[in-house]
């Protein structure tokens, strides 16, 4: 009956919303009373200022060499931080499987910004 065929459909698939920049804000204030809040800031900010997902920058499991190491990120100029250098090792876009280099540039915002990878890297 009509239990059987709700029983092979699985449970219900979650919503997921997009994350706004109020969102990001209320992160960004949470977070910055968090021991490991600068990096989680860090990351959050690159993602969605970025457009990537997150296991385009972390490792997915333990034996992962696909995320982001520390020479991977890189500002153009330490004074102004106006364009950061992002080094993926692994991208969708990437058919030979030689890496993709991305250009992010900054915003007159702070919160919208690229001063969240620049606090934790410095």
């Amino acid at each position: 009956g009509i239990w059987r065929v709700c029983a092979l459909k699985g449970p219900p698939k979650r919503l997921r919303l997009p994350i706004t920049p109020a969102m990001l804000e209320r992160l960004r204030v949470h977070w910055s009373s968090v021991a490991d809040g600068s990096l989680f800031w860090a990351v959050a900010s690159l993602c969605f200022f970025a457009f990537f997902r997150l296991g385009q920058l972390l490792a997915t499991d333990p034996k992962s060499f696909s995320c982001l190491l520390w020479g991977d990120v890189s500002y153009d100029n330490a004074s102004s931080l106006s364009i950061l250098k992002v080094h993926l090792k692994v991208s969708k876009c990437d058919q030979f499987e030689r890496g993709r280099t991305f250009f992010v540039g900054s915003s007159n915002n702070v919160a919208t910004s690229l001063w969240g990878p620049a606090a934790y890297l410095t």
